[in-house]
């Protein structure tokens, strides 16, 4: 795990939550292979190490399941099946073995992304960050 650059912006981070009540962040980008799904996780990790905040970290990346992938978690229904009216969010979401992590893995579903990310339920999603 990298930590200087994550420390840096964790700072950050809880600077902007102090002043100005963020209660969110997307790590976004076009390209494959710029490092996201890293920079997520190791980002998730350093401020999850400060336990003062309760963390939902959600794999919004339905095709790839990066972070899933990353955190070895078995297939369960996630955001994709939240997103379809499939599964309830509290059904969805994963305790992390680190306190206060919590994880919403990318699920499985047949609709394409563009058209899950459209739908209404994102804002339920939206809804369960602390």
């Amino acid at each position: 795990m990298r930590t200087g650059k994550e420390s840096s912006l964790r700072t950050r981070l809880l600077g902007l939550k102090s002043s100005q009540g963020l209660r969110s962040v997307q790590l976004t980008s076009a390209t494959l292979g710029e490092g996201k799904t890293m920079t997520a996780f190791d980002l998730v990790l350093c401020c999850a190490r400060l336990q003062e905040m309760s963390i939902l970290v959600v794999d919004a990346d339905i095709r790839g399941k990066g972070l899933t992938h990353t955190l070895e978690l078995l297939p369960s229904p996630g955001l994709a099946e939240i997103l379809c009216g499939q599964a309830e969010p509290e059904k969805a979401i994963l305790a992390a073995s680190i306190p206060s992590l919590y994880v919403l893995p990318s699920g499985e579903s047949d609709v394409a992304p563009p058209e899950l990310f459209a739908r209404s339920a994102l804002a339920e999603v939206h809804e369960l960050v602390p």
